[in-house]
């Protein structure tokens, strides 16, 4: 499709070809000739005359600017574009140019480069709504590329190599085509803006399932000297509205008129009669692309009048029992509208939700299609990109659909097709409500991922379901507000292995579309598990006992024992994900040092808590006479002030490591015996190490252990763990002071077990 014959999509001018020979002409000539025809919209000839002079050497910045605009609105986006960068590269962009690179590099899905550009564009000029939409975008170009609403059908018999477009429904059984394939016309019935023959309407048959017939029959009384088309046709009344479009040129080639306006005829007895020209019509501006209601009452169309927002907006006017308009056009305003064109309006009257065409609103590139849900006003509530298959980066517009919403037509000049313009056919897999809708995903709360056929119920502000739907496979899902709902309401996420999410919402009457994500929880099962091994052997110990104490309640969550393979498993805890747990893990059994080890830890996205990771829970075979608590838990040296045997505040930690155990293990008996190097007299060092020794002990009764369960008892330097001769080898003070402190030592002997 092409820029600004947008406005006159399907409406052409006629001009009277003359063989112009380049024979005697000066290049001269050529580029004046250029020149009339571009100031008179012949942009086809004129784009051809221009590639003449530049074929014979002028220079390119003579034409480049006129050049690139001709390509523009020819819509040949891949030269236009090219113009308009050798304008960029020689710092000749203007304003409007830099704006229009930047969407046609959308066309040409360099999204990247067109985002640049916008933003250079604002950074120089500031922001428009056009800009806006692209540089703050709150949808992305992949939502749009993956929204498929749409499947499309193959393609339709009815293209030609010429361009067709704007089909529209006529009746039952009946479609009514806009087309400019040759029909005996005569060479003068040609189309100076893109060199192709004027538009016609014709007919082709229609089934029940959308499919269109192979041919197209020509509908005699509108198929004139005139460039006509769209159409749009009301049954109740029997009334078709139409656009309609003459230009003509005088030999000389000057501009006589140019302007597009809307037409009504009856159908009667299988005919159109009584053409007659709407009172909307003016002879300074355009009106083109009726769509009528269903009831008559109200014809929608485009229009470039002034007062508008810029380019070709979309107007409503309203219709008497006669089909003609009644009072003054309105605007349909700033949601619909853009600075750019607006146009293709399609009212389904069944919903009551209008469809448009605009390259203003945020899109794939060029002109998108997009949805407005209407008030009881008729004004607009919302807009949304009707997204891929049936936009792209090409031109899609003249979007229609039948009543209950299961297929439709569009037009296209994408890639692929049989002319410059196609219609294509599609079914509709989404009805499209004009009660507002929430729009969102739903997804896995911990891993983020999509969740496929989750069920999204719509309740009441009082929690009655009214209404559900499914998710999509990629999570999206969009719900209707049913009739009734006009409070605040709820959505209720439902999942098999998930919790379900209750989300309120406010009731807002001026919005059309709602956004609401919703997050489901998955039923997570925590529970621990371990392996008991003995620790010097590492052979998996049975029968094990372990009580599990949830130490937030202060009660017994569960007691356990080990199979025959030394492993465990409790039940699910009674929490769940990013909650924070505290327990106490008692493990004992006869023969061996029982434990007691503590847990706490925030709750994650794994249910298996395996205790090993996380703390030693092996035990200690009991050794009586042998065993050292030493080797069970890891208890530092114990420090006394010189010459002392006081606790100080450092052994008594290290000390209560020793209680903690002997509590765990009630028989325990156990010797403490205290040891010092060999510096010093014998006689010094053993009277200094019993009165640690029986200090520590001491501490140890102290803190609640039986006097006949612990003994202290100095050694002295009696038994070294590293000989003289053996320090006498090291090389350094420090490595000497190291072994020394080796002999310095504490051992907590298991000696009986009652």
């Amino acid at each position: 499709m092409k820029r600004n014959q947008n406005i006159m999509k399907g409406l052409a001018f006629t001009f009277i070809a003359t063989s112009l020979s380049l024979t005697g002409y000066a290049q001269q000539s050529r580029l004046k000739y250029a020149d009339k025809m571009y100031a008179n919209e012949g942009y086809y000839y004129a784009s051809e005359a221009y590639e003449d002079v530049l074929a014979r050497k002028t220079d390119s910045a003579t034409v480049a600017v006129k050049l690139a605009d001709s390509y523009d609105k020819l819509g040949d986006i891949n030269k236009a574009a090219a113009w308009y960068r050798y304008l960029k590269r020689n710092n000749n962009l203007n304003k409007e140019q830099l704006l229009r690179l930047a969407l046609l590099e959308r066309q040409l899905s360099n999204y990247d480069e067109s985002k640049k550009l916008m933003d250079t564009y604002v950074q120089k000029y500031g922001q428009n709504d056009v800009a806006s939409s692209i540089v703050s975008a709150s949808t992305s170009i992949a939502e749009l590329q993956n929204k498929k609403w749409f499947d499309l059908k193959p393609r339709l018999s009815v293209n030609t190599p010429a361009s067709e477009m704007g089909l529209s429904y006529f009746g039952k059984d009946n479609v009514l085509i806009a087309s400019s394939k040759r029909q005996g016309k005569s060479s003068m019935q040609v189309h100076s803006w893109t060199g192709q023959y004027y538009y016609s309407v014709f007919k082709a048959t229609i089934d029940a399932s959308g499919n269109v017939g192979k041919k197209m029959k020509a509908i005699k009384k509108i198929d004139e000297k005139f460039n006509d088309g769209p159409v749009s046709f009301n049954e109740k009344n029997n009334v078709i509205y139409f656009s309609r479009n003459a230009e003509f040129y005088t030999v000389s080639g000057n501009k006589k008129s140019s302007i597009l306006k809307l037409y009504k005829a009856d159908y009667k007895d299988g005919k159109f009669k009584n053409v007659k020209e709407l009172g909307i019509n003016g002879d300074d501006f355009s009106c083109a692309h009726p769509s009528v209601s269903k009831d008559g009452k109200r014809l929608y169309f485009a229009s470039n009048r002034s007062g508008g927002m810029g380019g070709m907006d979309i107007y409503y006017v309203n219709l008497d029992s006669e089909g003609n308009t009644s009072g003054s056009p309105v605007n349909l305003g700033p949601k619909v509208n853009t600075s750019e064109n607006d146009m293709f309006p399609y009212f389904n009257s069944e919903e009551g939700i209008l469809f448009f065409a605009s390259e203003g609103h945020f899109g794939l590139g060029g002109l998108d299609v997009f949805v407005s849900r209407m008030d009881k006003a008729g004004m607009p509530k919302d807009v949304e990109n009707l997204g891929s298959p049936v936009n792209g980066p090409y031109d899609d517009f003249s979007f229609v659909n039948n009543a209950t919403q299961t297929n439709g037509f569009f037009s296209s000049n994408r890639p692929g097709g049989s002319g410059s313009d196609d219609i294509y056919a599609f079914n509709q897999l989404y009805v499209i409500r004009n009660r507002a809708v929430v729009n969102g995903s739903l997804t896995d709360l911990i891993t983020n991922n999509k969740i496929d056929n989750g069920t999204i119920y719509l309740a009441d502000k009082n929690g009655n379901v009214v209404d559900s739907v499914k998710s999509s496979p990629d999570g999206k899902f969009n719900i209707s507000l049913a009739e009734g709902i006009n409070d605040d309401f709820k959505l209720i996420a439902k999942k098999d292995g998930y919790n379900q999410e209750l989300a309120s919402i406010p009731f807002d009457e001026s919005k059309g579309e709602y956004a609401q994500d919703l997050k489901l929880m998955p039923i997570l099962n925590y529970y621990f598990v371990g392996t008991i091994k003995d620790k010097a052997t590492g052979e998996m110990i049975k029968d094990v006992k372990i009580t599990v104490t949830d130490l937030d309640k202060n009660q017994v969550f569960e007691t356990v024992q080990t199979a025959s393979a030394g492993d465990f498993k409790t039940k699910a805890l009674p929490y769940g994900y990013k909650d924070k747990t505290s327990y106490r893990f008692k493990i004992e059994k006869d023969g061996y040092v029982a434990k007691t080890v503590d847990i706490s830890s925030m709750l994650d996205t794994k249910e298996e808590i395996v205790v090993n990771d996380l703390l030693n829970i092996d035990l200690t075979k009991i050794e009586v006479g042998k065993t050292d608590l030493n080797e069970i838990v890891d208890i530092k040296p114990i420090f006394f002030d010189f010459n002392k045997a006081d606790i100080r505040p450092d052994a008594a930690v290290e000390l209560n490591k020793v209680v903690a155990i002997m509590k765990d293990n009630p028989k325990m008996v156990i010797e403490l015996r205290s040891f010092t190097d060999n510096r010093g007299s014998k006689a010094y060092n053993k009277t200094l190490s019993d009165k640690r020794a029986k200090s520590s002990a001491k501490y140890i009764v102290s803190q609640g252990i039986g006097a006949d369960r612990i003994a202290g008892k100095g050694y002295g330097a009696d038994i070294l763990v590293v000989s003289d001769a053996e320090i006498a080898k090291a090389k350094t003070e420090e490595e000497k002071e190291a072994l020394h402190q080796k002999n310095r030592r504490t051992e907590f002997i298991i000696v009986k077990m009652k």
